[in-house]
């Protein structure tokens, strides 16, 4: 709730403010609108079998079941209004009722038959499972408003002049197929083969299965014999490397697959006549998404444990993507998804740890770096896609597209002998490039390019844990390097339906020439200076100490005589450090849009453990 704080909320004989034709006081719709019940009925259960045929060869099933009936009554109170000054009353609204029963009806089978077996040196792991996954929905409301009262509250003691209902059903389910085989010998070499087929409803049945294979190699070299020469040098070394596909299809809604038709009604010569129109045009070629991933990697610990490293390098291609493809506003029907795009990831992580005891001082020190870079390989021949985001092949998926800003203008006379950007452009205004000067003279959409990559990235994180004597310390640190961020929202505006911060003072002024921001625009003067641009494009990059926590353990030559396996008393902080590039106070972990200020806890804490 947000109300101009001028504005009167009570009045000195109790009543609420009012300003008639400019300010309805919502302390009013709060307290006197009505009530809304929900009243829920939720009966769920788990079932499991287990049964074992033959040693190592072993069957599980397993049921998921939820069924959610939730009845939902809004009453809405007919508001009156009392100018203090006149006593004149005011009325907004009328008295309505409205019922709304919602059915949601879940289920999930598995039937999982694993067996595992050991020859000598030989292990072998198998499994074979199936699982099936539905859930069926309905919900029906009704209302009636003009209710000449607010004691009686049913369907029927409303007018039938001013009524609604609606209701709608939806239904989906998926199955799978898994199978997986894992080997090794001797702890020195290991192999994992996997398939898994699925089927989604949102599929025609043409395409409804498709099956996605996996497999995975390691080298233990540690155990072998020519590594002898190495123990007490390098403790453990594995080598691996692993290739798989995966398939998805989030973000098609239920039935993509499907022409539906939409119901609606129109009122006709005084009537209200059922219409019908098409709801979506189906695509019976919609099919899986395929992600083929390979990756690389290498783990390593030397010093009797004491150092451990870990390497990581992958290559991911998603192909068959469904994405929205552009089409003309003739086509009436939104956005059209299709199996058309590819993207290409490529990325690293390494990870570093380090443990130790000295004097009694035992400690941890473990980091860990990644950074990934993807670009767009195909859009199936129908790019660029002009707009912000912009893609287009080669490019980082959903770039970053606008103008490039050279500063800002320091004298009318500047503008004027500058491409024409808008007619309300002045002194302290961003200037921005004209791509096209052989083209014409002014400043429009044409003029935008990419100007940044959305993505974070060298996301790296630190902890430190320490003990002594029964104390312990432990610190989190986490942030990203590098992370292109558009910042030009109502916290870089002033007087823009927002707060006035301390930061937004530093704006152009012909007594100050050298600021940040612009030349501060009414909401009459428009929005050129606040047209996503690199003016407004900083490295969102930060480091933030995510926790601290120190605490104290009884000993136990005490606990002893307490009954208590452990007693430890703590202190914990969250958010204590920030170092970012945003504006004061402006959590980084969040977009560029207008966001709650992180914030700082502190807890105490006693843990006792019998």
């Amino acid at each position: 709730m947000a109300i101009d704080p001028t504005r009167v909320a009570y009045y000195t004989d109790g009543s609420y403010g009012y300003n008639a034709g400019f300010f309805i006081n919502p302390l009013v719709d709060i307290f006197e609108g009505g009530l809304n019940y929900i009243d829920p009925h939720d009966a769920s259960g788990i079932f499991k079998f287990d049964y074992e045929f033959v040693k190592g060869l072993k069957f599980t099933g397993l049921a998921n079941v939820n069924y959610v009936l939730t009845n939902k009554t809004a009453k809405s109170n007919k508001l009156y209004y009392k100018d203090f000054f006149t006593e004149t009353i005011y009325e907004k609204g009328q008295n309505a009722l409205e019922e709304r029963r919602d059915y949601k009806g879940y289920y999930n089978l598995q039937g999982l038959l694993s067996y595992n077996k050991t020859i000598g040196m030989h292990n072998f792991d198998a499994l074979l499972a199936y699982q099936q996954e539905s859930q069926q929905s309905n919900w029906i409301s009704a209302s009636r408003t003009g209710y000449p009262t607010d004691l009686v509250w049913v369907l029927n003691g409303g007018p039938k002049t001013d009524w609604t209902n609606d209701g709608n059903a939806q239904h989906w389910a998926i199955a799978s197929v898994i199978g997986r085989l894992n080997y090794s010998y001797a702890g020195k070499y290991m192999l994992s083969a996997s398939f898994r087929s699925d089927a989604s409803s949102r599929f025609a049945k043409e395409n409804r299965w498709a099956t996605f294979p996996s497999a995975a190699i390691a080298w233990r070299l540690s155990e072998e014999s020519f590594m002898l020469a190495t123990k007490g040098i390098i403790d453990d070394l594995k080598i691996r490397a692993s290739w798989g596909q995966n398939g998805a299809s989030q973000g098609l809604g239920l039935y993509p697959s499907y022409s539906t038709i939409q119901m609606g009604s129109i009122a006709l010569n005084n009537n209200y006549l059922q219409t019908a129109k098409p709801g979506n045009i189906g695509n019976t070629e919609l099919g899986w998404e395929r992600t083929e991933m390979l990756n690389l990697g290498v783990d390593f610990r030397t010093l009797n444990g004491r150092l451990g490293f870990t390497a990581d390098y992958y290559i991911k291609n998603s192909k068959d993507i469904l994405i929205g493809l552009p089409v003309p506003l003739e086509y009436g029907f939104g956005k059209p998804k299709v199996n058309i795009g590819e993207l290409e990831n490529k990325g690293w992580e390494v990870e570093l740890r380090w443990n130790d005891v000295i004097s009694g001082f035992r400690y941890e020190i473990a980091g860990n770096i990644s950074d990934n870079k993807n670009k767009v390989k195909d859009l199936g021949g129908t790019g660029p896609w002009v707009g912000n985001p912009y893609n287009d092949v080669g490019l980082p998926f959903n770039s970053i597209y606008g103008y490039e800003a050279l500063g800002l203008f320091q004298s009318d006379e500047e503008v004027k002998n500058s491409p024409f950007q808008n007619a309300n452009t002045k002194a302290g205004d961003v200037k921005y490039k004209n791509q096209n000067p052989d083209v014409d003279d002014k400043i429009d959409a044409k003029d935008r390019v990419v100007i940044g990559d959305p993505y974070p990235h060298y996301l790296f994180g630190l902890r430190l844990n320490g003990e002594y004597k029964g104390f312990d310390i432990s610190m989190f640190f986490q942030g990203v390097g590098q992370r292109d961020l558009i910042f030009n929202t109502q916290a870089v505006r002033p007087l823009n339906d927002s707060p006035i911060f301390e930061h937004q003072m530093d704006y152009w002024s012909p007594e100050n020439t050298d600021a940040k921001y612009p030349r501060i625009l009414n909401k009459t003067d428009g929005n050129h200076n606040y047209q996503v641009s690199d003016y407004w494009k900083i490295n969102g990059g930060y480091i933030r100490m995510k926790n601290l926590q120190i605490g104290y353990s009884l000993p136990k030559s005490i606990l002893s005589k307490t009954g208590f396996s452990r007693t430890r008393l703590y202190l914990s902080a969250n958010n204590l450090l920030s170092i970012s590039n945003t504006v004061p106070g402006w959590d980084p972990e969040a977009n560029a849009s207008l966001s709650y200020p992180f914030s700082r806890t502190y807890s105490l804490g006693l843990n006792l453990q019998f």
